[in-house]
């Protein structure tokens, strides 16, 4: 407001010089005239500069600089060191980290001419020691029990000949697996040292329902052979070790046509349990079970349940006695 009041003011400043100049040329003053002609000028030139329009501001806008990139740093990574190939070896089962089948093989299983496939073999090569209650409870819940194969084996890799077999209703551990030449040839068999298991109650955990045994299976079963003259293994002769509870039983059948006759036959029993329970190694066999042939005739079968408690001035007390 105060600048437009000043405008008005120069204007009626100018206005009143010019008629004032006027004036003087007609009065014909030269010095005067001069002087007013110059105070004008200066006057107008004011006038000018307060009417012309100030240029409008223009704001600069800074263009933005792009923040310089840094190059992506190339992550090194190590080559992976080369080896000459060795016999792979099943490494130690975490259970926390894995399971036991995850590294199983499956095999088909051929019928005898080995034309067609009848089913299917897993294995799996492990370490004995990777092996407890936990992944062996693992292994048949959650990978035998969900696949439809002939066997389920696990072959250890420490022991050579032993290792696990899950038969669906009897979990066995420490049994005897024996591969044959062909890739789905593996035979079964029983060890002293084998610790069977059936599934509990509540489906998740396995029962013990025979403890295997830490004994030297091979010397044992040669102390029995030996207790055994030549002249008792005829044609039917076997002599079969087992374990039952923890303790050792020895089924024995003995060929020998003096076997006809009944006290022979309670003689020898009678030698045998004695024999049992005075050596240290065969100490360990706590039930005799003697079936009496010669070549095509059964005579009989005679046990003592608890060789332990048996009477050895009185055997025969002990004695199970079934004729046939």
């Amino acid at each position: 407001m105060f600048a437009v009041l000043g405008l008005l003011a120069l204007v009626a400043s100018l206005v009143f010089l010019v008629m004032y100049i006027i004036s003087l040329i007609k009065k014909n003053d030269k010095k005067k005239r001069n002087l007013i002609c110059w105070l004008a000028s200066l006057a107008a030139f004011f006038v000018c500069a307060m009417l012309t329009p100030a240029p409008e501001k223009t704001e600069e806008i800074a263009t933005p600089v792009p923040e310089e990139t840094a190059a992506p740093i190339a992550e090194t990574v190590a080559p992976t060191p080369t080896s000459t190939p060795t016999q792979t070896i099943a490494p130690e089962v975490n259970k926390n980290e894995g399971h036991i089948y995850d590294t199983v093989e499956v095999i088909d299983q051929m019928n005898g001419i080995r034309t067609e496939k009848i089913g299917e073999i897993s294995v799996i090569h492990a370490l004995s020691t990777d092996i407890t209650d936990e992944v062996l409870a693992d292994w048949h819940y959650n990978y035998c029990k969900k696949n439809n194969h002939s066997f389920d084996l696990i072959v250890y890799d420490d022991i050579e000949g032993f290792g696990c077999h899950d038969g669906g209703s009897i979990i066995a551990k420490d049994t005897i697996i024996k591969k044959g030449e062909n890739p789905d040839d593996y035979q079964l068999g029983y060890s002293l040292k084998e610790t069977q298991y059936v599934e509990s109650d509540d489906g998740k955990t396995l029962v013990v329902t025979n403890a295997g045994l830490e004994i030297d299976e091979e010397t044992l079963q040669k102390a029995v052979e030996d207790m055994i003259p030549d002249d008792y293994k005829g044609m039917n002769y076997d002599a079969l070790l087992s374990a039952n509870d923890g303790s050792v039983e020895a089924s024995l059948v003995l060929d020998n046509k003096s076997f006809s006759d009944k006290k022979a036959c309670i003689d020898v029993m009678s030698e045998f349990v004695t024999k049992i329970k005075s050596d240290e190694m065969l100490k360990s066999i706590t039930r005799l079970d003697i079936t009496f042939a010669n070549e095509n005739d059964f005579y009989r079968n005679i046990m003592i349940e608890d060789i332990p408690s048996a009477n050895l001035n009185n055997l025969e007390a002990s004695m199970e006695i079934i004729d046939y």
